[in-house]
């Protein structure tokens, strides 16, 4: 899969780790001068191997030659038998099974899928995940100009290709054209006002820097940036923006449904855990909820430690309504990876959803522990992964995962928690002396 991405920290992650779940080998990503974060979330995926990174430190946009060199090096250097030219924002639905699973059907005289793609309709904002608020999908979705959205296309890996603008079409030696009803696009453009003009006003300068594309390429970014020329694109996202008595009228005339396929996906993968034996190898999965059952059930999980310059650590004191362990104070955040997710992306990615910003991450040791907790009858027997990172700014904690936040000096902590275990989880008080020890020799 290809991606091109400027600034879309909101939902990067969530793409890549949704379409590695649905077969998505590996990632070919051009990143043009991002600086909300997405570059560093797309160079920790390389580092872990699945995907390959391309800087365009430019302040023009080529989306056609850039898919082209991308697709190019998919089938080239990684052997990519389909390419999937997308946008960050767009999430390939297969009806059944995975995207691998529905490409290998496709008969071998095809080399390109055409796919249909509907918009999620822009809603008030709120909190959660964008995936969380927006459920009402357009039946038929159409451009600012009243017309049909074009299909996306998949093609099979070709080293002379060339993808069209937009990746509605390519040029290559593909034989035959199928339009697939075995996989659609879920399409995400208005997640919250800042989320769209920043995109509209950033891609739509960007592209009038490139002096060598038609004026007709990218006509639904000059025509909303020329709204927001004149004052007029919040009165253009607030004319798009669903209110509930729309949602009934929409549903009732058939142009809209609530769709939960995409949410429903996501929640079921963030509630379940990875079963690991006792030397971390992966022996299956279980719901989030049984496996800390009934003496609980070896599992992958994570604690972050966090120092500021000073070298004092950061605390957490968990939300009273946390299903285990709540209101007692701990490390600045843990958690267990997803299925198919990296340990490490898995605490980049709770670093940001508890306490609201992200930073450079080291692996120190792993251990395997066993606690009870007696409040809600559950149990802990975790293979935690222990990383620790420094930070100097202010936490923004999330209030439905964090009660209190706290900077402590790592010799006072010592001393509390020596006079007062019960005010911490059991994790935490086994974690924090290794933490500490290294943290002084560091």
């Amino acid at each position: 899969m290809t991606l091109l991405v400027h600034n879309e920290i909101d939902v990067l992650e969530t793409s890549l780790e949704y379409h590695r779940a649905q077969g998505v080998d590996f990632f070919v990503a051009t990143d043009r001068k991002s600086d909300d974060g997405s570059r560093e979330v797309l160079e920790r995926w390389q580092e872990q191997g699945r995907l390959r990174l391309i800087r365009e430190d430019v302040d023009h946009f080529a989306q056609g030659p850039w898919v082209t060199r991308m697709a190019r090096l998919a089938h080239a250097d990684h052997g990519a038998d389909w390419v999937i030219n997308n946008d960050v924002d767009e999430f390939w639905w297969p009806r059944e099974g995975t995207l691998a699973t529905a490409l290998a059907d496709v008969p071998a005289q095809v080399g390109v899928v055409t796919v249909g793609r509907t918009n999620f309709a822009a809603r008030p904002d709120g909190d959660g995940p964008f995936y969380e608020r927006l459920l009402v999908r357009e039946v038929q979705s159409t451009n600012p100009a009243g017309r049909p959205l074009p299909p996306k296309v998949i093609h099979r890996g070709d080293p002379a290709v060339e993808v069209h603008w937009g990746n509605h079409g390519v040029v290559g030696d593909a034989a035959e054209t199928l339009a697939s009803d075995a996989i659609e696009i879920f399409h995400y453009p208005m997640r919250s006002y800042p989320q769209f003009e920043r995109k509209i006003v950033s891609g739509a300068r960007a592209l009038e820097r490139n002096r060598e594309v038609a004026w007709e390429v990218g006509h639904t970014w000059r025509r909303l940036y020329a709204l927001f020329e004149r004052g007029e694109l919040p009165a253009y996202y607030q004319s798009r923006l669903l209110t509930d008595a729309e949602v009934e009228r929409g549903v009732a005339a058939g142009t809209h449904v609530v769709d939960r396929r995409l949410a429903d996906f996501l929640a079921a993968r963030a509630d379940q855990v990875i079963l690991v034996d006792e030397s971390d190898r992966e022996i299956g999965h279980a719901d989030k909820l049984d496996a800390h059952r009934d003496g609980g059930r070896l599992h992958r999980a994570f604690s972050v430690f966090i120092f500021d310059g000073a070298g004092r650590m950061l605390l957490q004191r968990r939300a009273a309504a946390k299903y285990h362990f709540g209101g007692l104070w701990t490390n600045a955040c843990c958690s267990h990876p997803r299925r198919g997710e990296e340990t490490g992306a898995a605490a980049h990615r709770r670093l940001r959803e508890e306490l609201g910003f992200d930073t450079e991450l080291r692996e120190l040791f792993s251990f395997v522990y066993t606690a009870s907790d007696a409040r809600s009858g559950l149990s802990e027997r975790e293979f935690d992964h222990v990383f620790a990172g420094r930070f100097d700014g202010e936490p923004r904690p999330a209030p439905d995962e964090v009660e209190a936040v706290r900077w402590v000096d790592p010799d006072e902590l010592a001393r509390d928690l020596a006079l007062h275990p019960e005010r911490y989880t059991p994790w935490f008080a086994e974690a924090a002396p290794r933490v500490a020890a290294w943290m002084r020799e560091a």
